[in-house]
């Protein structure tokens, strides 16, 4: 029989204060996925062990789900301004009115290819370092991120083909073409001198797009290594707080 500490009655210490008969509601978004599992933390870090079964197997998909959905989100900003960011390390793009950006300029640049992707991540490294602790934290940890490596991971190739695709299909020579057929239309408007800077123009973006796809390789697995540099640290430290509260319980 269920007390109304959620314990057995009799038994001595209540346990955790979780309610059997009321449905436990799935996250839906990130922010709410990373609150549920502070919540199960605090639980956890206080002395009062969830039982291992108590994140059921829905709540586990819907926390991967949560974090495989998180990681596309940028999906379309990475392929707009990765190679803008590039671009502007290459001085082939202008950034605030110049083709010779400062320090400053070129690290701007990198964090609007990155904003999210990098924003997203520092958020799971600094809220769920310090939950990083119990098997029941530690498991619903590992369903959100690894929904959010799987995601992150899929989206890079993705993007990496898409951009290696078109490096590979518009080449030199199909840029040639194409300024040469619209130079027969427009010639008037422009002059010679024009259309040839605008060849070398997108034959230097061509060559960004190569560029990009190895960027966005190397920028994904930076960024996921955050958070799980956060976890070891943070589980490192919780271990030790549980160490000294048992302790000096103890005494």
């Amino acid at each position: 029989m269920e007390g109304g500490g959620g314990g057995i009655v009799g038994k001595g210490n209540p346990g955790p204060l979780f309610p059997s008969n009321t449905p436990r509601a799935k996250p839906k978004s990130l922010l709410e996925a990373i609150s549920d599992i502070e919540k199960l933390s605090a639980v956890e870090r206080t002395g009062m062990p969830i039982p291992t079964h108590f994140l059921l197997l829905n709540e586990k998909f819907a926390y991967f789900d949560v974090g495989l959905k998180a990681a596309w989100a940028d999906m379309l900003l990475n392929l707009i301004f990765t190679p803008i960011s590039v671009g502007v390390f290459d001085r082939v793009v202008p950034i605030f009115g110049t083709y010779n950006p400062t320090v400053v300029d070129q690290l701007f640049s990198l964090l609007i290819g990155l904003s999210y992707t990098l924003g997203v991540n520092i958020l799971l490294a600094f809220n769920l370092g310090g939950c990083y602790f119990g098997k029941v934290c530690r498991n619903a940890i590992w369903q959100l991120y690894g929904g959010f490596v799987v995601g992150s991971f899929l989206k890079m190739l993705l993007i990496f083909f898409i951009f290696h695709f078109l490096y590979w299909r518009i080449t030199p020579e199909l840029i040639s073409q194409l300024l040469t057929s619209l130079y027969l239309v427009v010639h008037g408007m422009f002059t010679a001198e024009q259309w040839d800077k605008a060849f070398y123009w997108f034959v230097d973006m061509r060559n960004l797009l190569f560029k990009s796809g190895i960027f966005i390789v190397v920028s994904t697995v930076i960024c996921l290594a955050l958070p799980f540099a956060s976890f070891l640290l943070g589980s490192r430290r919780a271990n030790y707080e549980d160490e000294v509260r048992r302790k000096y319980d103890a005494i």
